[in-house]
């Protein structure tokens, strides 16, 4: 599903499309060439938080898609409230859903901005 473009270690493209369903009921397709870092952890947390850790990639995936396309009925709190869900979802402790998702409300408003700026 997702691979290296080869010219960074941290930046992978979906190579084919997947749908996605939103805990709301929205369907989403997540297309293909979609860009991603999967988890943008600092390097610095990386022995204790791996960014391409498997239990990460579909959350941080839909994530970037949300903040990307920003779709009006999906607010930014949604996106991040999202990504919590699918955290636990996908086995990650409770503690370290809630810290991605405090983090991701504390510093999320810039890369959302900048997404924004973009669609205009």
């Amino acid at each position: 599903m997702v691979y290296t473009d080869g010219h960074k270690n941290d930046c992978f493209m979906l190579y084919e499309a997947v749908d996605y369903t939103l805990t709301n009921g929205i369907s989403i397709v997540l297309p293909v060439g979609l860009e991603t870092d999967f988890a943008s952890i600092p390097r610095l947390f990386w022995a204790i938080y791996p960014p391409h850790l498997k239990e990460y990639r579909v959350p941080a995936i839909v994530h970037d898609y949300l903040y990307m396309e920003q779709k009006t009925i999906v607010s930014r709190a949604f996106a991040d409230a999202e990504f919590r869900r699918l955290l636990l979802r996908g086995g990650v402790s409770k503690f370290t859903a809630y810290l991605f998702w405090v983090i991701i409300r504390i510093f999320g408003a810039k890369r959302w901005n900048n997404y924004k700026k973009k669609k205009i």
